[in-house]
């Protein structure tokens, strides 16, 4: 008996380990390569796409700092592969320029495969992807939209990328469905997840000037992003039918576009920022149509429930606690700082049942729940642990011992190096509290 046991012992390691060891295989893409290259980290593969192909289920990608371009670094797909692509560095040091223009129609990521919420794109710029219509079948550069990120009957975790400077444009016949999503476009049966991303100067012609969300079976998860300056697309995010959830983000200051458009769709959007999107037939923030409404809660909308919200159901938004209509009190606007001075209504005002378990920091990577002793807590605790500080609106958490949030100890902030100057960031050496 004893023999038997051993013998499917050694069975199991036999094809187990070399399965385990291969699932663990971390590669190497950097653009700084000696062509083809291996993937090993001392002969690392010169474009994402060899990196890609190269690994199965569990693997790393990782890519060096650097400046991505040209065939093997758009229009990439990750073929189902549960794999993780991450920049060593992050979106400020590594970027897909995709290089695109009404004559080089190309896209950054094309995701029709099944991919998982496993499946992790994390760390990279993605910018200048151009689509005119619909691009023509289930190619590379196919689909209707999403001229950085197309998603369709897949569900990745797009996690800590830019995604800027995107135009999908429209066509007239034969290109039926075209012009969607200028930076995202997401379809067909997916969960994907989006969190801690800057979306910005992307445009779209037709629906979603940065993302598009479409069919009933779609329910996309939207954490700690931003979504500034996009452009057109009728709203900067455009949900139709999809029951997605948005959750600490921040639509504000876009351009020819209502912030948020939702279609049909019962859609929540719980510790958000809407604010500043300019359109120029409403002042709405906000449209709504039915049979299924949006439901709003520990938000701060511009123009509040009366002015903020506008469409064929918008008076049947439903419109939760903890909503207010307050300027919101940003850094620097202007300059696309979109962090709070002290003083905001949006410190201490979120929902801390609605952030999901394990998220721990705001967009910045710092703290997601810290207290601010001066400012009143609006918010709602969780019953569970309630003495963990009440979250922030919006994807940025506000430090109290940092008053003008520029991550600088100055006159605003520290008197001697240890007391508070908070009060209005007078900087005049006074305690005020």
């Amino acid at each position: 008996m004893r023999r038997i046991e051993a013998t499917l012992l050694i069975l199991v390691l036999l094809v187990c380990v070399p399965a385990l060891a291969h699932a663990q295989t971390t590669w190497h893409v950097d653009d700084d390569c000696a062509p083809p290259g291996s993937g090993a980290e001392v002969d690392p593969f010169c474009t994402i796409q060899m990196g890609v192909d190269a690994a199965s289920d569990g693997d790393a990608v990782l890519v060096a700092p650097g400046t991505y371009t040209g065939d093997g670094n758009r229009d990439i797909s990750l073929f189902g592969r549960i794999i993780t692509l991450r920049s060593t560095e992050g979106p400020d040091a590594t970027t897909i320029d995709i290089e695109g223009g009404p004559t080089a129609i190309h896209r950054g990521f094309f995701l029709i495969h099944g991919e998982s919420n496993e499946t992790v794109i994390e760390g990279f710029t993605i910018k200048n992807g151009y689509l005119i219509g619909d691009t023509g079948g289930t190619g590379p550069a196919g689909g209707g939209g999403g001229a950085a990120i197309y998603i369709r009957d897949s569900s990745p975790t797009i996690r800590n990328c830019i995604v800027r400077n995107n135009v999908s444009e429209t066509l007239g016949a034969p290109f039926l469905v075209d012009g969607r999503g200028g930076g995202i476009y997401v379809d067909g049966s997916s969960h994907a997840v989006i969190e801690n991303c800057i979306i910005k100067h992307n445009t779209s012609e037709k629906r979603g000037g940065a993302i598009y969300v479409g069919y009933s079976q779609s329910a996309v998860t939207v954490r700690n992003c931003l979504f500034i300056n996009n452009q057109g697309g009728g709203a900067t995010f455009y949900n139709t039918f999809a029951a997605s959830s948005v959750v600490n983000t921040g639509i504000v200051d876009n351009i020819d576009a209502i912030g948020f458009i939702s279609e049909n769709s019962s859609v929540i959007l719980t510790n958000c920022i809407l604010w500043g999107n300019v359109h120029e037939s409403t002042a709405a923030q906000l449209r709504a149509s039915c049979p299924n409404i949006p439901t709003v809660e520990y938000s701060n909308v511009q123009g509040g429930r009366e002015a903020g919200v506008d469409g064929p159901c918008g008076e049947e938004v439903i419109w939760g606690t903890g909503n207010i209509d307050a300027d919101p009190l940003f850094v620097d606007p202007d300059n696309g700082d979109f962090r709070f001075l002290h003083g905001s209504p949006c410190i201490d005002a979120g929902n801390n049942l609605a952030v999901p378990e394990g998220v721990s920091t705001d967009l910045d990577g710092g703290p997601r729940f810290l207290d601010d002793p001066t400012a009143p807590d609006t918010g709602n605790p969780d019953p569970d642990t309630p003495k963990l500080p009440i979250v922030d609106m919006g994807p940025y958490e506000y430090d109290p011992d940092d008053c003008n949030n520029n991550d600088v100890p100055d006159a605003d902030d520290l008197v001697d190096g240890t007391s508070i100057d908070c009060d209005g960031q007078n900087g005049n050496g006074i305690p005020d509290e």
